[in-house]
């Protein structure tokens, strides 16, 4: 019993310590759950944007090895590694964005 109790604590005492912790902002010492939330918005929005332009790069790499031939090949391949998410940009506008409309209108 005296375990459970003990282990119990132990994950409550950081918990206590947050709430009775304070903070800095513009000199003057707050409690921390006054700070503001938005840096922590930006930052989300930042990681969701990445994630994004990550999961678009690797789509624009697996259309590139799925559709271009030889020479062509290479060259986008090199673009999309050295130019990441600009290369696939440009990649969709120049070579894919085409590719689809022409497959639409036949």
């Amino acid at each position: 019993m005296k375990k459970i109790f003990f282990t119990i604590l132990a994950g409550a005492m950081p918990v206590a310590q947050t709430a009775l912790a304070e903070c800095t902002l513009n000199g003057e010492v707050i409690p921390c759950d006054q700070m503001p939330k938005w840096p922590f918005g930006i930052m989300a929005g930042v990681f969701l944007l990445a994630m994004a332009s990550l999961v678009f790069w690797v789509m624009m790499l697996v259309d590139v090895a799925k559709n271009e031939k030889d020479n062509d090949l290479i060259i986008w391949l090199l673009v999309l590694f050295f130019f990441g998410v600009i290369g696939a940009i440009v990649y969709y506008f120049a070579k894919k964005l085409p590719r689809k409309k022409a497959k639409h209108n036949k």
